[in-house]
């Protein structure tokens, strides 16, 4: 029977610590909070603290790190090192993530900094396997983020965690007007082609637009009390165009958010049915081919890639000196 109670304290102390652990590393708590929220694991006395004291110190030896801070008198757990299991897979897929975020990137300093706790918790083998270039890296470039970019992101990426429209002024990169946009609902963050986009539901217009970040004014963004609705979606653009004989024996390249048909041509080429997000876009795309890709329809999205080429043709089609 002592055996049973011995066995049945033991789990009763595990369960305490564990929840101990996980209350302190969600966020700081005061004592009278961490009496309340574990509820009969600490008496509200002296001896209820003195119980405390001696779980945090078990848990530093578990490799915590205790933190009081006295203003607020809080307690907190930080852990430096995270450990794990790594097969060799898992750390050629993480070696990767760290060549391939560098400076300049969204996040980068976060993800370099978990990599290096993840670092910390590795043998002396797996650390030296980690620290080797691996063998595919994605290659992410950036323009550069200055603190005032990176204040726009971080005010957007608060609005669509709390699910909040915003107001901000705009600068397109054709006009020299600055565009107003009291009320437009986020949508989400994307960043590609070396730019951080936000795309958003424009109450005004009544359609989503995406904004490069960047070129959203300094100091412009107010998070309104409005709730966002969220029932809005980004409306696809359906259009063609065909991809010459050389291209298409290759294959196609998953340029555009939804290829919908391929239609082989008798002299080898390829007319593809595709949908992308809004036109000045699919024509960038599409201008990736070079001469190896023609835009069929609709006809005033041709009409647009006519108007691109004759301008190209106005820069290019005169010798220089």
């Amino acid at each position: 029977m002592s055996i049973l109670l011995s066995t049945a304290s033991a789990y009763r102390i595990v369960d305490r610590l564990q929840a101990l652990r996980d209350l302190l590393r969600s966020e700081p708590h005061t004592w009278e909070q961490i009496v309340t929220r574990l509820a009969g694991c600490y008496e509200n006395d002296e001896n209820g603290k003195r119980k405390l004291r001696r779980d945090l110190q078990y848990l530093e030896r578990w490799g915590y790190t205790r933190n009081y801070d006295p203003s607020h008198k809080t307690y907190a757990l930080t852990l430096e090192q995270i450990e794990a299991d790594w097969t060799r897979d898992d750390l050629i897929a993480l070696s990767a993530l760290r060549e391939s975020f560098q400076p300049d990137i969204p996040y980068t300093e976060i993800l370099q900094a978990i990599l290096k706790r993840i670092e910390r918790g590795l043998n002396r083998e797996t650390r030296a396997f980690f620290a080797q270039v691996p063998p595919l890296t994605i290659k992410l470039v950036a323009a550069k983020e200055g603190p005032e970019t990176a204040a726009t992101r971080r005010k957007l990426e608060a609005a669509l965690r709390k699910h909040q429209r915003v107001s901000f002024e705009y600068q397109p990169l054709d006009r020299q007007k600055v565009i107003s946009h009291p009320d437009d609902e986020p949508v989400r963050l994307e960043f590609y082609d070396g730019h951080t986009y936000l795309w958003a539901y424009c109450y005004k217009m009544d359609r989503i637009y995406d904004y490069r970040v960047d070129r959203i004014v300094a100091g412009s963004v107010r998070i309104l009390p409005q709730r966002a609705q969220g029932r809005w979606q980004r409306k696809l653009i359906d259009f063609q165009y065909r991809l010459s004989p050389k291209l298409a024996a290759s294959g196609v390249t998953p340029r555009f958010p939804e290829i919908v048909a391929f239609e082989p041509q008798s002299d080898g080429s390829l007319i593809v049915t595709a949908r992308g997000y809004y036109e000045f876009w699919i024509i960038r795309e599409i201008l990736r081919y070079g001469e190896q890709a023609e835009i069929l329809s609709p006809d005033s999205l041709r009409a647009k890639m006519r108007q691109v080429v004759e301008r190209m043709y106005s820069l290019y089609g005169h010798m220089v000196g």
